[in-house]
């Protein structure tokens, strides 16, 4: 499937506005002009036409001098902010107007383009687009599936499993032999899907490589046969990676799916495993104690909450042989796991169980004169004026960060490392954290050296510790930046006193968004992954990412791992985003965006959520479209704005009578005001729907806001770009799907959702639907009726 400009190939008609007299510009050496003795303040209409219906994404152009702009497509059209470059537009059509208002002056064009995509059913979605992909025409019937080997075995297994739990016809000897190999001459990364010759041969230099081969198999599948292609692909970078927490042991199953249906097939290559007092540890086991108290007082309100106890299986403790577990189920597809243990910094799982440790407790107890600063000690809290007088960050983390100089704890954290190492038996590297140390250099014995000295020396003892186990250490690298520093002292000396092979993730480019901050690292040699790597908000990717050193990026999640929580935080859009952006790194094009947001809320999302619910066999027809049922509430419409009265819209009121078994609701609407989406805290509840059976019992189906519904003038998948949203640049692109994209009459964009409940008593007649809104609603939910679904 082509993406990209649509409009390169295409010369462009000029009329007066609204009509078909011609108006032809002066064509110059800098574009077109139209002087201001013939256009004043009149119109001209720029016309695209196609020789068939294209998607629509965006149009980026240099129009100066303008007092309005405006987009139609096929008549539709769309309002424009003068001079807002790329303008979205998200509609199908084959003929795009741009219409330009003079402003008194000369009007000057240097350049128009319109990027989309044609959609094909000759050539279906792979994502990441492979780099050479041919479509000869025709299909090929699949007979037999064959292998050698344990790893080709493995492929095949893993492409009979996904083609069953798909529904999908599997081969039954009758067509073309379909082989799965390792090609060693390949190397890591490349695979290739050839149908020729009478056979039809799928390759990998690696099992990970064989198994996105057989991804792509998979995608291509239709019915027992597969288009005849030509496929051979490598990607451009070597580090695409995700980091997380440990699940707790209810979303072990959450965990392995989220492992096989979403970083695998979309290429990505480690999985940055992050520790805290999450795992039993044998040499420390008073660590896990007292983390499971401190969770225990948290959630007794006698205790704050150890940082990043929600990334640590959410405050419990796993033991060795379930990480093995969980280890285990990434390793099987050939997926790098790199274990993060917090060291320095993010250090409260280990001075929770010693505060003798913490490096800003000894520092006030040493300044207000405590004679003992030993383990059974009360934590000391300062008084407001110490903490003014200190000038420190973060006082109110006490425990944050520990103190280096002090050999036990020096003892300890090697033991951690160690114990971490054996359970997880990482290939390459292991992740030693060092991110954010607010404290460092402040206790008697730091002061003698100073925070810069102290930092390299912890980063060579742990590097020289891995080193001598054979592993390469990884950590963030806002330390090595001059303008980050946290503790007030010129970390300069950081980046020239280490040694150059270590890999370095720097995620501060999102408090710079004007600077290319790598600069600042690259010339002293080390390799470097964009940390965070958020496809939201990531600018000036393409450049960036070009730079010799610069080695790839891995995105990241700060909460706990399930659905619901990588649901709230745009994981699953953020995923296959920025898996393209990574995999096609040197090619990759911002202007693209829209074209992409459509195919992964159309094909990508529907399927990856079918898959990992594991409810249903796939359908990529929109469910309103192959609805058996639909019942409106015809409630109160005095709230609905005029501009989308044609929508049929209401506020509900009473219950809609339906008398029907169905496997699936889905709950068509909007809100007319937007709620907060404030992060890292809950969505904002809007109200609910509930379900009444025949025989008298009820579900509840909650409607939040960002999660399961949004403003009619949203955008699906349209990230929000400020940068407090960087964590959680995606909204409402999980729970629910576009139902409605289009436009008002004065080109307002207009959205609505189908938030899609799967009823777990599908045996039982609903007898009616009802909603009910929150007491504390501000949104106002507008509904566009009911789908009832039977699969």
């Amino acid at each position: 499937m082509y993406i990209g400009s649509i409009s390169k190939d295409i010369t462009p008609r000029f009329y007066h506005a609204n009509t078909d007299v011609p108006f032809e510009p002066e064509r110059t050496e800098s574009g077109y002009v139209w002087t201001s003795g013939r256009i004043y303040d009149s119109a001209v209409d720029i016309k695209y036409t196609f020789d068939k219906e294209l998607y629509v994404g965006q149009i980026t152009h240099s129009i100066k001098r303008a007092s309005e702009i405006s987009v139609f497509v096929d008549g539709v059209k769309v309002r424009v902010r003068c001079g807002e470059s790329p303008i979205f537009v998200n509609l199908c059509g084959s003929e795009v107007t741009v219409r330009v208002r003079g402003n008194l002056g000369d009007l000057c064009l240097d350049g128009i383009d319109i990027y989309g995509f044609c959609p094909s059913d000759d050539e279906p979605l792979l994502l990441p687009r492979p780099k050479s992909y041919t479509v000869k025409g025709g299909s090929v019937k699949v007979g037999r599936i064959t292998a050698h080997g344990d790893d080709g075995l493995f492929a095949r297994q893993f492409l009979l499993e996904s083609l069953e739990q798909r529904c999908e016809k599997l081969p039954d000897g009758d067509g073309v032999e379909l082989s799965l190999e390792i090609a060693p001459e390949y190397g890591e990364e490349r695979y290739t899907v050839s149908t020729k010759d009478g056979k039809i041969s799928v390759k990998g230099g690696s099992r990970r490589a064989l198994l996105v081969g057989a991804c792509r198999v998979i995608d291509l599948w239709n019915g027992g046969y597969i288009p005849s292609v030509e496929i051979d692909d490598t990607p451009d970078v070597p580090m695409r990676g995700f980091h997380m927490g440990l699940p707790e042991r209810s979303h072990f199953d959450f965990f392995k799916k989220l492992i096989r249906y979403v970083l695998l097939p979309l290429g990505y290559n480690h999985v940055i495993l992050e520790f805290n007092g999450d795992m039993r540890y044998d040499r420390h086991p008073e660590i896990t104690e007292k983390w499971l108290e401190a969770e225990r007082l948290y959630r007794e309100g006698k205790g704050k909450r150890v940082m990043h106890a929600d990334i640590g299986a959410e405050g419990t403790a796993l033991e060795k042989s379930e990480v093995r577990e969980l280890v285990d189920a990434i390793d099987q597809y050939g997926i790098e796991v790199i274990p993060e243990v917090q060291s320095l910094a993010h250090v409260e799982y280990i001075t929770n169980a010693h505060p003798e440790f913490a490096e800003l407790i000894k520092y006030f107890k040493e300044k207000n004169g405590a004679a003992d600063i030993g383990k059974d000690s009360n934590t000391y809290v300062p008084e407001v004026a110490d903490a003014d007088e200190s000038g420190l960050h973060h006082t109110n983390i006490l425990d944050h960060t520990y103190c280096p100089e002090n050999e036990e704890c020096m003892r300890i954290i090697k033991d951690i490392i160690d114990e971490v190492v054996e359970v997880v038996r990482p290939r390459r590297y292991v992740h030693i954290g060092h991110d954010e140390v607010y404290h460092i250099g402040l206790c008697s014995e730091c002061r003698k050296k100073g925070g810069p000295r102290i930092y390299v020396e912890h980063v060579k003892t742990l590097y020289d510790h891995l080193k001598a186990k054979g592993l390469g250490t990884m950590l963030w690298s806002d330390m090595f930046h001059t303008d980050m520093y946290y503790t007030g002292e010129d970390y300069a000396v950081v980046k020239e006193s280490l040694p150059r092979d270590l890999m370095l993730l720097d995620f501060t480019w999102y408090y710079h968004f004007d600077k290319d901050i790598e600069d600042e690292l690259l010339p002293s040699g080390y390799s470097i992954m964009m940390g965070n790597l958020y496809s939201s908000h990531y600018p000036r990717f393409t450049k960036r990412i070009s730079k010799a050193g610069m080695v790839g990026g891995e995105v990241s999640t700060w909460t706990g791992v399930s659905e619901y929580l990588f649901a709230l935080n745009g994981k699953f859009f953020d995923l296959p985003y920025t898996a393209e952006m990574l995999w096609n790194a040197y090619s990759y094009d911002e202007n693209d965006r829209a074209s992409l947001t459509a195919l992964i809320g159309q094909c990508i999302i529907p399927e990856t959520r079918a898959l990992m619910q594991s409810k249903y066999p796939i359908y990529l027809e929109s469910d309103t479209d192959t609805a058996n049922a639909y019942y409106d509430f015809m409630g109160d419409t005095s709230r609905v704005p005029e501009e989308i009265g044609y929508l049929g819209l209401s506020e509900p009121e009473g219950a809609i009578s339906l008398g029907e078994k169905y496997d699936r609701l889905v709950f068509e609407h909007a809100t007319l005001n937007p709620a907060p989406r404030i992060c890292w805290q809950p969505l904002v509840p809007v109200g609910k729907y509930t379900v009444t059976y025949e025989d008298g019992s009820s579900a509840d189906i909650p409607v939040e806001y960002g999660g399961g519904i949004l403003c009619y003038n949203s955008r699906f998948g349209l990230p929000m770009t400020q940068q407090y949203y960087r964590h959680q640049g995606y909204v409402g692109t999980w729970f629910a799907d576009p139902t409605y994209e289009g436009y008002t009459a004065e080109g307002t964009p207009v959205l609505l959702l189908g938030q899609i409940w799967d009823n777990p008593r599908p045996d039982k007649k609903i007898a009616y639907v009802s909603y009910t809104q929150d007491e504390n609603d501000t949104a106002v939910l507008l509904s566009g009726g009911v789908f009832g679904i039977k699969l």
